[in-house]
């Protein structure tokens, strides 16, 4: 212990004295109210060494802090001439163990850090000591597509272009400087997860290196400025709503709500019978209504058979269907002192009615113990026969129950699609029989693993981590698949939910791995193009030339394609909603890179002389014309340019059965306009609008992307309901606009409850654009309904927030106290005082 005490003294000596390095490379903090910022090599007393924690790296090898920053602030180590979207990140770290040989450093980070052409063209990747000697740090990228992967995407491996030990009781510095895909704004985009790699004789080991929110530090975060920008859009959206109050508490609002002031209130008492009168109503509709009569409110149904019945809730078919716009969808609800009455065309109608009925007594009053609720006439149609939500399976997976009470959830909200994305990049969630061996590799990841660590977000950071889950690390092998009797499970559970469930693959682009699972099908060693996708990839398109070639390599890979398309067209095949549209298949179709497939010798002749998208957009039209029994959808490249025209060779309006568009609305009103004018079916689903992943706000400890908006929220979602207006008044055939939908994509959705945090309270926002009237959600064309929606979300314990979190005993984002995180700071504590 003597030995170590005295190294520890010489060590710090050696510290004290590099003033040099010290003085170069200080970030000092911003002004009051910024974040403190330690300078990048505040040496601290190092603690005695532990030589006998040989093995245990993940103890001894500390993280001691992490800066990140724009290269444009003045302080900055990049600051000389540099780009907006610029960003350096130094990772400080401290062995306090033993010598540290032949290592890689990885992280997942939310950027990549490979390099080409333009991207991340100035980027320096270097590792330093503490008397400023560096080494450069390598990308450390597997080139072969069946060995084992490296750096990939937002995950990043590095190593030292040469021999670089780490020494006992030494500090370095890992210096990132110049990455220019834009600098991160809060915990979800940081480098987390940290590993190093050591190699030994005979295999690899790896070490999870710790951190915590303290570890980072954003240069230029200054908390009180976030705070104050936060508030003030609270204000601005809350002061140019428009200024109507609903007189009901449903969401989302019904056509019309006429209270029947003279008439008693209905009261549910112990016992009551139910007279169904609607032809071949499905039997779970009733079967679910005497359920949740006797969850909610300890009520049992009996039912009757009499022709007439003088108490009770009564269900039948709608004698003027004028009366809901002849909308299958519609409902009339009439209440009185001694019935309630369910009028429809359809099972979609009952089902909704049960829906606004279950808000009414959740939320009733009481009277001797017994809820009761005001009698009233409601009458009620969604504005779009398409509302839905896009649930991403590839990247994270959620399993058989959270699946169905994500669809639960969407049905208290009236929506009726679930766009199930079951691949990309990251994995293949869909068991196929045609092709057993395919899940084996595309349907698991890990280090070790053909597919490596991807989207593994770091627990601790996380905000919506209530219980402290321990998430899947770069060694944890993550894996999970869907069988076709689990699909089949959910598509009936779904269904009688009123959601139809469309699948969705993705081609030509987002497909590494179907690629990685089945190279001998998708890779074609003869395409020596250089590209990098948007997520960082290299490797993750298909041979879209080799389409209807008749050499043996093109006619396996087209008998491929189309085998895996009429295999799950078939899986989702016989639904039984009432917009099921039989066969249809989302093939994507977005995010091709534009160099992707410029060095193919095998894109000759009629695929030569054209650019990535529309070899895209042929490949598409080829096989639509091999496999014309399924309708295909997509994403808006699918059929677009890049602007809002249409491609040359495109798959034929009749056709497609959707087309999804997802740029910002500034960009995407036009796109939307074009596609409806030239007769495709449009869903609109505007990245800063409907995509619940990104975050909140601008406050770095809110989860989500930023790359659309600062501002992702519940009135975001509600601003669905203005542009879709603005779209059908330009467009020739506004009957084209399907609906809206709200997209989960999971890159970083790690666990349910986060899910759940992002897609709520925005979900509602969802429902209000898609369902209700744009006479009640929109106004001159400049604003929408937030202060009416916001006052049924409510506060506390009322509205809708707190039905949805009682009955599906969830967290939403604000819990337990309603909207008030959206709304002006006195809106809550008014609002309860008046109600």
């Amino acid at each position: 212990m003597r030995f170590l005490n005295i190294y520890k003294i010489v060590f710090i000596a050696i510290f004290f004295f590099t003033t040099k390095f010290i003085s170069a490379n200080t970030l000092s903090a911003k002004e009051e109210n910024a974040e403190h910022m330690m300078s990048l090599m505040d040496f601290v007393e190092i603690p005695d060494f532990n030589y006998s924690n040989k093995n245990r790296i993940n103890e001894t090898l500390n993280i001691d802090s992490i800066f990140i920053g724009a290269c444009h602030d003045k302080e900055s180590p990049c600051h000389d001439d540099a780009q907006v979207n610029e960003f350096y990140t130094i990772i400080k770290l401290t062995n306090l163990g033993s010598l540290i040989q032949n290592w890689k450093f990885g992280f997942y980070m939310p950027r990549s850090f490979d390099k080409l052409g333009m991207v991340n063209s100035k980027l320096s990747m270097n590792i330093c000591n503490a008397t400023n000697q560096c080494k450069k740090l390598v990308y450390a990228k597997e080139t072969l597509l069946h060995r084992k992967d490296q750096s990939a995407g937002y995950t990043t491996i590095l190593e030292p272009e040469s021999n670089f030990d780490l020494k006992p009781g030494s500090q370095y510095e890992i210096r990132l400087i110049r990455n220019n895909q834009w600098p991160p704004k809060n915990y979800s985009a940081v480098p987390q997860n940290l590993f190093l790699v050591v190699k030994e004789t005979k295999s690899e080991k790896i070490y999870t290196l710790s951190t915590k929110k303290s570890s980072y530090h954003f240069q230029g975060y200054e908390r009180s400025s976030i705070e104050k920008s936060i508030n003030e859009h609270n204000i601005k959206k809350w002061n140019s709503s428009m200024q109507s109050v609903s007189n009901n508490i449903i969401v989302p609002s019904p056509v019309s709500y006429i209270q029947q002031k003279n008439i008693k209130d209905f009261f549910f008492k112990d016992e009551i019978q139910l007279q169904n009168k609607f032809k071949n109503l499905n039997p779970w509709i009733e079967d679910y209504f005497k359920e949740i009569l006797k969850s909610d409110l300890n009520v049992n149904i009996i039912k009757s058979n009499l022709k007439r019945i003088k108490t009770g809730i009564i269900i039948k078919e709608i004698f003027n269907k004028k009366d809901i716009n002849n909308n299958p969808e519609g409902y009339r609800i009439s209440i009185t002192n001694e019935k309630i009455i369910i009028e429809a065309m359809h099972d979609a109608g009952v089902f909704y009615a049960i829906q606004s009925l279950r808000q009414l007594w959740f939320n009733s009053s009481y009277k001797n113990n017994i809820a009761g609720i005001n009698s009233a006439v409601i009458l009620d149609y969604p504005r779009f026969q398409y509302r839905g939500v896009t649930l991403d399976l590839a990247r994270h997976y959620f399993s058989i129950d959270e699946i169905k009470n994500t669809i639960e959830i969407m049905s208290a909200h009236k929506i009726n699609n679930l766009h199930l994305h079951l691949a990309d990049d990251e994995a293949f969630r869909l068991k196929l029989s045609s092709f057993p061996w395919l899940n084996k590799i595309a349907g698991e990841r890990g280090y070790g693993k053909i597919i490596g660590p991807l989207m593994f977000l770091q627990g601790n950071l996380d905000k919506t981590n209530y219980n402290n889950v321990i998430y899947p690390m770069a060694f944890s092998i993550y894996q999970n698949v869907l069988s076709k009797e689990e699909i089949r499970e959910i598509i009936e559970f779904a269904n009688d939910h009123q959601i139809t469930v469309i699948p969705e693959i993705e081609f030509p682009g987002h497909a590494r791995a179907l690629i990685k699972a089945m190279p001998n099908v998708f890779y074609d060693k003869n395409d020596k193009s250089q590209f990098l996708s948007v997520q960082g990839y290299s490797d993750n398109v298909i041979p879209v030339c080799a389409y209807g070639d008749q050499s043996e390599y093109g006619m396996n890979f087209t008998y491929t394609v189309n085998a895996i398309l009429r295999e799950i067209a078939e899986i989702f095949s016989q639904q039984k909603t009432l917009y099921f549209l039989p066969n249809e298949v989302s093939i994507g179709g977005d995010e091709v890179s534009s160099n992707a497939w410029d060095k193919s010798s095998s894109c000759q002749g009629e695929w030569g002389g054209v650019n990535a998208l529309e070899k895209s957009h042929k490949f598409f039209k080829e096989v639509s014309k091999q496999l014309p029994e399924i309708k295909f959808s997509g994403w808006q490249q699918f059929i677009q340019n890049e602007d809002e025209f249409l491609g040359n060779e495109i798959v034929e309006a009749n056709n497609v059965g959707r087309i999804w568009v997802w740029n910002t609305a500034q960009n995407a009103i036009k796109q939307s306009v074009n596609l409806i004018d030239n007769k495709y079916p449009v869903v609109i689903a505007f990245a800063d609008q409907t995509y619940f992943d990104l975050a909140y706000t601008p406050d770095k400890n809110e989860v989500g992307f930023t790359w659309a908006t600062s501002f992702s929220d519940t009135e975001s979602s509600l601003q669905s309901a203005l542009s879709s207006k603005i779209i059908m008044d330009r467009a020739i055939n506004p009957d084209r606009v399907l609906g809206i939908e709200g997209t989960l994509w999971s890159e970083n959705l790690p666990t349910f409850a986060h899910l759940i945090y992002m897609a709520l309270p925005k979900m509602a926002g969802l429902a209000e654009a898609s369902w209700a009237h744009e006479t009640i959600t929109t106004q001159d064309n400049t604003k929408v309904n937030w202060q009416s929606l916001a006052q049924r979300l409510s506060c506390g314990e009322k509205g809708f927030l707190y039905y949805i979190s009682k009955i599906y005993n969830i967290h939403y984002r604000g819990f337990p106290n309603g909207i008030m995180l959206e709304t002006p700071k006195n809106f809550c504590q008014d609002f309860l005082l008046q109600n």
